[in-house]
């Protein structure tokens, strides 16, 4: 489990799932994100869960937004389709996906 602070916004932690999607597909495994908003936490408190949930530091989300990916709305599948199907290797030096 990953604590962020509760006034992450809803398009960053949107955005933290679509990266761990993607890499679920291209490693053709099945992946998880675990990520728990702590409202009135901030940066390195601690949230305690109790019981055997324990406890665990708020982590610092990256400040770079994801308002223009969310904003989509669902039109990337072809995008994860071709990571998919593409070679590992080609995937970087190929933008085709991009289009």
């Amino acid at each position: 489990m990953i604590a962020i602070p509760g006034d992450t916004p809803d398009s960053s932690i949107a955005g933290i799932i679509a990266d761990e999607v993607a890499l679920g597909m291209i490693n053709n495994k099945t992946t998880a994100a675990r990520l728990i908003p702590v409202y009135g936490k901030g940066l390195g408190e601690k949230a305690v869960f109790g019981g055997l949930l324990g406890e665990a530091p708020i982590m610092k989300v990256n400040s770079y937004g994801c308002e223009d990916f969310v904003s989509r709305k669902g039109k990337t599948q072809h995008l994860f389709i071709h990571l998919k199907t593409s070679k590992k290797d080609s995937i970087l030096s190929s933008p085709s996906f991009l289009v």
